[in-house]
């Protein structure tokens, strides 16, 4: 996929190119067991620009957890120059995969 598809500015010097425009979105659904709280759910997060974008959205309930991850292309050609702010996304994207959500067990004497 596209985590730590890293472009090697010192050894690339020509434009990227991409086949066509596209977009990805991903949907999980995490259902939460019978006896755990969410005790953490991460951020949302995103990145937007003229050529790329990505967000990473969280929605809980009572019994789910929902992240919905979207990730677009719109370019065909990509200079040398954009380089630099394409890695740069893939590095807060990397990030936003790496975060974790966390469940605690409860404590069946004491449910609050």
């Amino acid at each position: 996929l596209w985590y730590n598809d890293f472009l090697d500015t010192a050894m690339l010097k020509q434009s990227r190119e991409n086949d066509y425009p596209y977009q990805e979105k991903t949907i999980t659904t995490l259902l939460i067991p019978d006896g755990y709280k969410v005790e953490r759910v991460p951020q949302n997060s995103g990145w937007n620009s003229n050529n790329f974008s990505f967000s990473v959205s969280y929605s809980l309930t009572d019994t789910t957890i929902t992240v919905t991850q979207k990730f677009s292309v719109s370019y065909l050609q990509l200079p040398f120059l954009m380089f630099e702010k394409r890695n740069e996304m893939i590095s807060k994207l990397s990030e936003a995969d790496n975060e974790l959500v966390t469940l605690k067990k409860e404590n069946q004497w004491n449910k609050q």
